[in-house]
């Protein structure tokens, strides 16, 4: 396996990525009456919800709570559909899979270059809502951009390894759904890690997303830069999903074909 030469067939393809990102992109919303405001308005509205219900139910005081979850929120749902998504990927392209030549491994990258997009877009809705609550903006806003890189890096990893596994077990997506779902409420999103105890930590650490979204919420809501001494074992393990990613991808789509 050269990975120089599949990376170079791989940028001889860059227009037929382009071409799938723009369609998904287009296709999302397709035949609804809002079309592409719904990039928008879905984490509009989860911000709406959340924030009407969790602070009663769950009794937390946690000032401006609501952005305290959104500005988290959004990059959770790019996860979720990265990896979630994912997993139908090559039987949904089946068409293309079994007919045409080209890297396999470019559906799995333009599925979450879309998904990297979408999220990018849903964000702008984030930073007039900091603006609406009264939260000041500073430039260390912009240490959201290594952030979500980092995270991309995972999301890439997970798209090209439940991709491909998929194929062959097709149980897979409906075990990660039930997974994900549980990492969600491990993952310091609708609460601070400041309610457990000393001990708990580094049970919290141990899932890559915490130290992500601790990071985004310092750039994002309280205008500081994170701690980037915790951002790297978010990036080795980001690293580690994007090489077992591939290698696995790489193995099990020469007979993606016969299986599909």
């Amino acid at each position: 396996m050269n990975i120089i030469l599949d990376i170079k067939e791989i940028f001889k393809y860059r227009a037929m990525i382009k071409s799938i990102v723009n369609k998904d992109l287009r296709t999302r919303y397709r035949g609804s009456f809002l079309g592409f405001l719904w990039t928008f308005l879905n984490p509009l509205m989860q911000l709406v919800i959340y924030s009407l219900i969790f602070p009663y139910l769950l009794r937390f005081q946690i000032e401006n709570y609501a952005m305290f979850m959104f500005v988290c929120l959004v990059p959770w749902i790019y996860f979720n559909t990265a990896a979630v998504g994912s997993c139908s990927l090559i039987i949904n392209n089946s068409n293309l899979v079994t007919k045409i030549y080209f890297p396999r491994i470019i559906l799995p990258i333009s599925f979450t270059m879309s998904a990297f997009i979408n999220m990018l877009l849903s964000y702008l809705i984030v930073i007039p809502m900091l603006l609406l609550f009264g939260i000041s903006i500073t430039w260390n806003i912009l240490w959201l951009i290594p952030v979500f890189l980092i995270e991309t890096l995972i999301c890439l990893g997970f798209s090209m390894f439940f991709s491909a596994v998929n194929v062959y077990f097709r149980d897979v997506e409906h075990v990660l759904g039930i997974l994900i779902m549980g990492l969600y409420f491990f993952t310091p999103i609708l609460y601070s890690l400041d309610i457990f105890g000393q001990n708990m930590l580094p049970y919290f650490e141990m899932n890559p997303l915490t130290n992500i979204m601790l990071a985004i919420r310092d750039a994002a809501l309280y205008g500081k830069a994170p701690d980037i001494i915790s951002l790297r074992y978010p990036l080795i393990f980001g690293i580690a999903a994007l090489a077992v990613g591939y290698v696995t991808f790489q193995r099990l789509q020469r007979k993606f074909a016969e299986v599909i």
